[in-house]
């Protein structure tokens, strides 16, 4: 099952990116900044897709595509 990805990333960033969250996480420094962790992920997925495995972040893993297949 794959999940909606808006969904899942309002999901991820609400348990992961809320100030005081339960996951003693930073957010790539985006805590409470929705625009921020959506721009982190962008660019940690772009650079992933193109082989970057550096780029698999904490946060990426949470809040980036579970299925990179497009039709």
């Amino acid at each position: 099952m794959v999940r909606d990805p808006a969904e899942r990333f309002l999901s991820g960033f609400m348990f992961m990116c809320s100030p005081n969250n339960v996951v003693n996480n930073n957010c790539e420094g985006c805590i409470g900044d929705v625009k921020c962790a959506l721009r982190a992920t962008l660019e940690q997925s772009q650079r992933f897709a193109n082989g970057d495995l550096s780029a698999a972040t904490y946060l990426l893993w949470h809040l980036g595509p579970q299925n990179w297949y497009v039709i």
